[in-house]
């Protein structure tokens, strides 16, 4: 896109960064009307083709977005209120041109089947990108939210959403590509181990991190607000944030989880219930486990 140049100029400049965030945002916004998928019956092999060929051509949009948000991560003018803004603003859209992103088997919700990938693959960057340079501010801010919807279908009034809204089952790909869902393998996993590249391993993790904080900070008990790391399929980690047994990382890391100090962070690793079923597929730690509970701090 051409705002990302002309955004990369604003930032060597610093003038007007936030303007400019906002602007670039509207317009991605606005660039998803195009992909929009319609399926009036046929084969599933059909509605299967249709979907990866729409989220092939909406890898445009996701690369551009990885390097508008690599071009502001690191400015000090870059907060989390300008991607909370843009993360509702995106929701809004998608209710509003009737986009379901709740998961089913019928044909209009498997439609949408590209913008619930779109929504994972993005989501997965822009935190995997915030944790390279070490913006567990923003994080903490776009993960620790309630994104208030006008709903369409409840009379215009508010609906609260979290951040798994972002993280929905595939139907299309994980149930009918993947054979009726009898397969181990994931194809949601491994398109996107196919388009991350060297940004995948990354991305794995990041998953997972994601998985905890929605335990951290969604509603207990409540799998809607729970964020399901699919990638954890390819996982060969014991411990997902490892550099948070150095203090100095810890002192950095702390506001993500809404913590002050070491005991506190471990306090709150105990309280948190981690009662997902784990199965032989995804190599999910557990919490304790994969935010290093008895090596936090462990190191200056």
């Amino acid at each position: 896109m051409a705002m990302t140049r002309m955004l990369k100029e604003k930032v060597a400049e610093s003038t007007n960064l936030q303007t400019w965030i906002a602007k670039y945002c509207d317009k991605l916004i606005e660039s998803l009307d195009q992909f929009k998928v319609t399926f009036r019956g046929g084969k599933t092999g059909d509605l299967i083709e249709m979907i990866e060929k729409s989220i092939a051509s909406m890898q445009v949009v996701n690369n551009d977005f990885i390097t508008f948000v690599e071009t502001v991560a690191s400015n000090s003018e870059c907060n989390g209120k300008q991607f909370v803004d843009f993360f509702e603003k995106l929701l809004q859209y998608y209710e509003d041109k009737d986009i379901e992103l709740a998961s089913s088997t019928d044909s209009w919700h498997l439609c949408n089947d590209n913008y619930r990938f779109f929504n994972y693959e993005l989501f997965l960057s822009f935190a995997a990108i915030m944790l390279k340079y070490e913006r567990f501010d923003i994080i903490k801010e776009v993960v620790d939210t309630d994104y208030c919807i006008l709903s369409n279908r409840l009379g215009r009034q508010i609906k609260a959403l979290n951040f798994a809204e972002f993280q929905k089952h595939n139907y299309t790909l994980d149930y009918y590509k993947g054979n009726n869902g009898y397969s181990p393998s994931s194809q949601v996993a491994n398109l996107m181990r196919n388009y991350g590249g060297d940004k995948f391993n990354t991305w794995v993790e990041v998953d997972i991190l994601l998985y905890y904080l929605s335990l951290i900070y969604g509603k207990p008990g409540d799998r809607m607000s729970m964020w399901y790391p699919t990638l954890s399929i390819y996982n060969r980690a014991f411990e997902i944030l490892p550099k948070i047994a150095s203090m100095r990382y810890f002192e950095k890391a702390k506001v993500m989880f809404d913590v002050g100090d070491k005991d506190s962070f471990k306090t709150l690793l105990v309280r948190t219930k981690d009662e997902l079923q784990r199965d032989a597929y995804h190599r999910i730690p557990n919490l304790k486990e994969g935010l290093s509970f008895d090596k936090v701090c462990s190191l200056r």
